[in-house]
């Protein structure tokens, strides 16, 4: 499998009285083996065994991605 760095855009959240309404969204950064690729979602995975067995799956939605860099 790929090694990959995905760029992509989090939920932010303020509690509390303040003038501004505007809020940033989070922008994070996020490394592992590139599982599975659909039109719906990115698929990572931290950790793989030797017998194929996989570890800590991450699915993140394709519309908060920003970039997919491969890593040699």
């Amino acid at each position: 499998m790929k090694i990959v760095v995905v760029e992509w855009a989090d939920s932010t959240t303020s509690t509390g009285w303040e003038n501004d309404p505007d809020l940033e969204l989070c922008i994070c950064e996020t490394v592992g083996y590139l599982a599975k690729k659909t039109r719906e979602k990115v698929v990572l995975i931290q950790s793989i065994s030797d017998g194929n067995n996989v570890d800590n799956k991450f699915a993140i939605p394709r519309g908060c991605i920003k970039s997919i860099k491969e890593l040699r």
